[in-house]
């Protein structure tokens, strides 16, 4: 292999794997977490993730996010350093997986793009809202869900990995679906409906999928990105 391919390739796996990197997710989720947190604080009640934490919502769940990244980059003995053409990358990465979101939004339905609530916060405010439930949605149900779903499976019973990631995905992705609706138990924010059951799940499953594939950083950015479009339809 030349010396100038060979060059290019060790760079775009080195890209690959920077952006998987937990201090890089870090700081790439870090600006999103603390506006969500100053900007709408009447408001944070209304992610379903958030509501489990009361009055420790303001400081529990940010506090249990940055202390699983930070553990795992100290697990990992990762360096401290960042490089900025990665974070620009990753930015450009999340605007471009939204994409097969939206289309699959309109295969299955767009009915929910344009419902409005009673006293629904102004539009600057649900784009917040929405980076905090990209945020939040992605670190229970696939860095911890999913992490821990392998963590028992894989390596406590040594389980073939990629079923187990499958079933992982599977697992969250009914799961992530279940949150939005509003049943018992999870009384989300969502009416039921097959149409838009069937789009979350499938937008459940492609999150995990790309959390997997890209990392816990670039899936919230896809995740945030389409909760942006949703807000600005």
């Amino acid at each position: 292999m030349p010396a100038r391919a060979r060059q290019s390739k060790q760079h775009e796996d080195g890209y690959l794997r920077d952006t998987r990197k937990p201090l890089y997710c870090l700081v790439f989720v870090l600006p999103m977490l603390i506006a969500f947190h100053v900007v709408t604080r009447n408001y944070r009640m209304g992610l379903l993730v958030l509501s489990y934490f009361r009055g420790s919502a303001v400081y529990l769940p940010p506090l249990a996010l940055l202390s699983v990244l930070i553990g795992q980059h100290l697990f990992r003995k990762d360096r401290w350093s960042i490089r900025p053409r990665v974070l620009g990358g990753m930015a450009v990465e999340s605007v471009l997986w939204v994409a097969p979101l939206i289309a699959i939004s309109h295969v299955t339905t767009s009915i929910f793009l344009n419902a409005g609530a009673p006293n629904e916060p102004s539009q600057l405010d649900s784009i917040i809202i929405g980076m905090g439930g990209g945020i939040y949605e992605e670190f229970v149900f696939h860095l911890i869900g999913i992490v821990l779903i392998m963590a028992i499976f894989v390596d406590g019973l040594t389980l073939p990995k990629i079923p187990v990631a499958i079933g992982a995905v599977a697992v969250t992705g009914v799961l992530f679906a279940l949150s939005h609706m509003n049943i018992p138990p999870f009384y989300g924010m969502e009416t039921f409906s097959p149409e838009v059951f069937t789009f979350r799940i499938v937008a459940g499953l492609y999150l995990g999928a790309l959390f997997i594939l890209r990392g816990f950083g670039i899936a919230v950015g896809a995740h945030v990105m389409w909760n942006i479009f949703v807000c600005v339809m």
